[in-house]
């Protein structure tokens, strides 16, 4: 009872530390949201440019989008013309930052270890860009139009309304699983680690060291001192198990800070901030089908390399900072009413949004058609991970099909549209376009018998 406990103490520190700046990044993202809107973003990135490369990572750092949300940001690009430069550097830049994850970042690892991240975001981006660009031979794409569909100008309480609604709610539909998780996480890693059990000396720093001397290599290696070995077999470990997993920025950072504290370097913590956000097993099979396998490998090999290459930059150059901001306060400071308030507002913005989400799996079996022959057609959709690429699919199957009603369920991969629709072969076409891939639904139940 005394370990549960305890658990929940860390949790709880932990998510209330976190709260005033993820609320302030969750404000700052939706204000982002309607000053820099979607169609702004495709104007100005399409092209095949060395300067739409570093164009493409600058502006893909502050938004918002995790790896799977960019899926239909680049499916954008490459319709008006962007070559494969411009996508991978908004690939590899968007899903490691954004304002709500940058402010957070700073709330537990401090401001140098912040900038550092929104750098390493830059470098990584912008790298992978040039070197996708320079490998890109293929014909350009014919750009589809570039005028913004003609629309009613928003008052300003409208656009408030707006940024609110995205900041507030959609970005918390997006993030709150995976946020609840990783601070979870962190309060076990808090609770059941000792301290230093994940230092450099523990990695194996002492172990690689024996194996210069043994090798000859020594001279060299003393140069960099044993501490060395033990930051490199970190960063690896990170790597191999970050790139395959789903993480988004937000969620990484206090699991990234629960690490630290146990003794893991930050330039490891820097690797896992890279690595984890930037990819994942599904957006990579995506991608690949999208961009072909030579940009994929540039795109995966630039993030491994120059995630580590940027871990090790950011030991050289701070030295060590000693303990992190969340070492030094977050675990033994108290809760003050600023943190208090923050902490309410964002578990009721949080338990408001896994209600919703509930309410919506409970209605989908209401949609079913009451006629046995009413026209219905199923699709198996691949790629999705998160709600924002659910709502990204229907919205592609709702344009595709007006005035059809369209469900797609995120666990299963279903999508089911009913009504009068148009071919399968219109509706896969569509879904391909926003970024995912699409077939014909195996039937379920009593017709698969």
């Amino acid at each position: 009872m005394a370990l549960v406990t305890e658990i929940l103490r860390n949790t709880a520190g932990v998510f209330v530390a976190m709260a005033p700046y993820l609320l302030l990044g969750f404000a700052l993202a939706g204000a982002l949201y309607v000053l820099v809107p979607r169609a702004w973003v495709v104007r100005h990135l399409g092209g095949r440019g060395w300067l739409q490369v570093v164009q493409a990572a600058l502006v893909g750092i502050p938004l918002p989008l995790c790896s799977c949300g960019v899926i239909p940001f680049a499916s954008s690009l490459r319709k008006q013309g962007a070559g494969r430069g411009p996508i991978t550097a908004f690939l590899i830049a968007t899903p490691q930052t954004g304002v709500d994850s940058i402010l957070v970042t700073y709330s537990f690892l401090g401001l140098p270890f912040a900038l550092f991240r929104v750098v390493a975001a830059l470098v990584t981006g912008v790298v992978g860009g040039w070197l996708a660009a320079a490998l890109d031979h293929s014909p350009p794409v014919e750009p589809g139009s570039r005028q913004e569909q003609a629309g009613v100008a928003l008052g300003l309480a409208d656009k408030v309304r707006l940024a609110v609604r995205f900041g507030l709610v959609e970005l918390v539909q997006d993030v709150a699983g995976w946020l609840v998780v990783g601070v979870l996480i962190a309060g076990l890693i808090g609770t059941l680690l000792p301290p230093g059990s994940l230092s450099p000396e523990k990695l194996g720093g002492q172990f690689v060291s024996m194996i210069a001397v043994s090798t000859g290599t020594s001279t060299v290696y003393s140069a960099f001192g044993w501490k060395l070995g033990g930051q490199l077999v970190s960063m690896i470990a990170v790597v191999v198990v970050a790139v395959p997993m789903y993480v988004c920025a937000t969620a990484s950072v206090p699991i990234a800070a629960a690490l630290v504290a146990k003794g893991m370097p930050l330039g490891a913590a820097l690797v896992f901030l890279v690595a984890g956000p930037a990819t994942n097993a599904a957006t990579i099979a995506v991608f690949a089908k999208a961009l072909g396998k030579r940009t994929v490998a540039v795109y995966v090999g630039t993030i491994v390399a120059l995630s580590i290459a940027m871990g090790l930059l950011f030991e050289t150059v701070t030295g060590g900072l000693g303990l992190p901001a969340y070492s030094a306060h977050h675990q033994h400071g108290g809760v003050t009413w600023l943190t208090g308030v923050a902490g309410v507002l964002l578990a009721v913005l949080l338990a408001r949004a896994f209600h919703q989400r509930m309410r919506a799996r409970l209605a989908r079996p209401e949609v079913a058609p009451t006629a046995p022959d009413a026209p219905r057609a199923e699709l198996l959709v691949t790629g999705m991970t998160c709600d924002n690429c659910r709502r990204h699919v229907e919205e592609a199957l709702r344009a595709a099909a007006p005035g059809t009603s369209v469900h797609v369920d995120l666990e299963s991969g279903r999508a089911c549209i009913l009504g009068t629709a148009p071919s399968v072969d219109t509706l896969v076409q569509a879904v391909t376009k926003a970024g995912y891939r699409a077939e014909v639904a195996p039937p379920t139940g009593a017709a698969a018998a």
